[in-house]
């Protein structure tokens, strides 16, 4: 039997956050325009987009092989990017930096390696996790919890140093320490999981994600240090600076039929003490070596932060009713690690690794270029507080910060780019709807025809050879409105029948007479002239 107590959280953005999904953006599947936003299509859009003008895709599938197709399909996709960008079905804010980098590189060769060699710009941009059919990011409860779990083993971990430097020493060192400290020797004994961490939705008014650069910077760099270009990734980030973005719950369960490990937290405090005694001094130290030595950091997150730390945070940090967290991808080995046991693979030279208890580079985010030094923002920062919680200063420093990055010309943008694709699906909308429209009246009118043709064969079915001779000529008379006179084909074509139809009998005769004199009322030929007289005296009337 168990008891669940559930615990709302709010979670706040105070960095970059990077939780990688697994999945790109490609640039044959995503377009970035002037205006500084990256628009993500499907290969439904790229047709309509190019509408007339699929020759084009297909000659560059065709005519071109490997580097040459993928620069061709780019630099296309590029030269349709207005249209694109109203039919993408997700788009995001780009940084001036990207934009610029993006322009640079889009169908372009990249450099050219020994032997002239070409690489080519692949511009994968990796992306962070989002909600497959919502289109907004999500924090993944597993992350979550992860992270707090961390910070539980390391405050176990201050116990018995000797013994757990011994197991950490092994191959499966993490996994040996993790059960000593927990007490179990299965994973199915995990006492972690009578604590669960539900998925957190994005829930801001202010657009979600947007895309940054990764760069690698030295720890402590020595004068007049110059970044290397090196390896830099691009990525789609959750934008820092978002206040209560997403809510999770925290749930605690009371095992009554199990033994439950003491060690695992049972409420909301005692997680946000857990997590403040391995995570705080990181953020501070961060703070303190990123941006007072290095200078690295953005002068007014720093600023912010500190201001933070010193008022707002400071009682409710010391009442355990928020904790801060560090989540995803580049935040860093030694805020990962257990600070007493902590041993990093460090490389040294081309092959060579050494194990070291902090590393040499710290991976931050950038917005204008791969050789930015300042301005940088740390990825991963996270603040959690209980639900009902009042943080107003935090709140508006924040969102004076968001403004600051542009965050309310974006949305300003947004609504109007929201406008646009809805007014071209609409637009769109109404053709499916008039081509749906045409298809139907075409089908329509293709079974009223071979309905008619049905019935037409039907009816001659039950015709004599002779009445179907009259039958086709009245058909050929209907069909012909212009011909006059009796020169015309339609007059000779009756006369022909006429002497033909000497072995009728009077009843058919008779028929052909009635139709004969329509004919002459069509072409405006006088029945009692002499020819058409004769032609008439051959098919007597009963």
């Amino acid at each position: 039997m168990n008891f669940i107590e559930s615990k709302a959280v709010q979670i706040t953005t105070l960095s970059p956050v990077q939780l990688g999904s697994g999945d790109d953006f490609y640039p044959t599947n995503y377009v970035i325009t002037d205006d500084g936003w990256l628009h993500h299509f499907d290969e439904l859009a790229l047709s309509y987009a190019l509408k007339g003008n699929l020759s084009k895709l297909s000659n560059a599938l065709e005519s071109q092989r490997g580097d040459d197709m993928i620069l061709s399909i780019q630099r296309l996709i590029r030269e349709y990017s207005k249209d694109l960008s109203k039919l993408a079905f997700y788009s995001l804010p780009v940084s001036q930096g990207f934009l610029t980098f993006y322009k640079s590189r889009i169908g372009q060769i990249a450099q050219r390696e020994t032997g002239n060699k070409r690489v080519v710009n692949r511009l994968q941009i990796s992306r962070t996790f989002i909600h497959p059919h919502k289109h907004v990011p999500v924090i993944p409860g597993s992350a979550l919890k992860g992270a707090i779990r961390t910070a539980i083993v390391n405050d176990l971990t201050q116990h018995d140093i000797a013994e757990l430097k011994r197991l950490a020493s092994d191959r499966q060192g993490s996994k040996k320490v993790q059960e000593k400290v927990l007490s179990y020797s299965r994973v199915n004994e995990d006492p972690m999981k009578f604590f669960k961490v539900s998925d957190a939705e994005y829930q801001h008014s202010y657009l979600p994600t947007e895309i940054m650069f990764s760069v690698s910077r030295k720890r402590k760099p020595k004068a007049n240090y110059e970044p290397a270009e090196g390896v830099s990734t691009y990525m789609e980030v959750i934008s820092p600076y978002r206040f209560q973005a997403f809510t999770s719950d925290l749930r605690f369960v009371e095992a009554f039929d199990h033994k439950q490990n003491t060690a695992i937290p049972t409420s909301f405090a005692e997680v946000a003490k857990v997590c403040n005694a391995y995570y705080l001094p990181k953020l501070k130290f961060e703070l303190e070596q990123l941006s007072q030595e290095a200078n690295y950091l953005d002068s007014d997150y720093v600023k912010a932060v500190n201001d933070l730390l010193a008022s707002e945070w400071e009682t409710m940090l010391k009442a355990n009713k928020i904790f801060v967290l560090r989540l995803g991808k580049f935040s860093g080995a030694q805020d990962k690690t257990l600070d007493d046991l902590r041993s990093i693979a460090i490389k040294v030279g081309k092959r060579d690794y050494e194990n070291k208890p902090e590393t040499h580079e710290v991976r931050l985010a950038a917005e204008i270029d791969v050789k930015q030094k300042h301005g940088l923002l740390p990825f991963g920062w996270v603040l959690v507080q209980q639900q009902g919680v009042h943080l107003p200063k935090t709140s508006e420093l924040l969102d004076q910060l968001a403004v600051k990055r542009g965050s309310k010309v974006f949305q300003e943008q947004a609504v109007q780019l929201k406008q646009e694709k809805h007014d071209t699906q609409q637009q769109r909308e109404e053709q499916r709807a008039q081509q749906a429209q045409a298809e139907q009246a075409k089908l329509e009118k293709q079974q009223q025809e071979q309905a008619a043709k049905e019935a037409l064969e039907a009816k001659k079915a039950q015709m004599t050879e002779e009445q179907k001779l009259i039958f086709e000529l009245t058909l050929k008379a209907e069909q012909d409105k212009t011909s006059k006179g009796a020169g015309s084909a339609l007059y000779n074509e009756l006369r022909e029948l006429i002497i033909a139809a000497q072995t009728w009998s009077a009843e058919d005769k008779a028929a052909l007479r009635e139709e004969a004199k329509a004919i002459f009322k069509q072409l405006g030929v006088d029945p009692k002239a002499n020819k058409p007289k004769e032609l008439l005296k051959m098919v007597p009337a009963l």
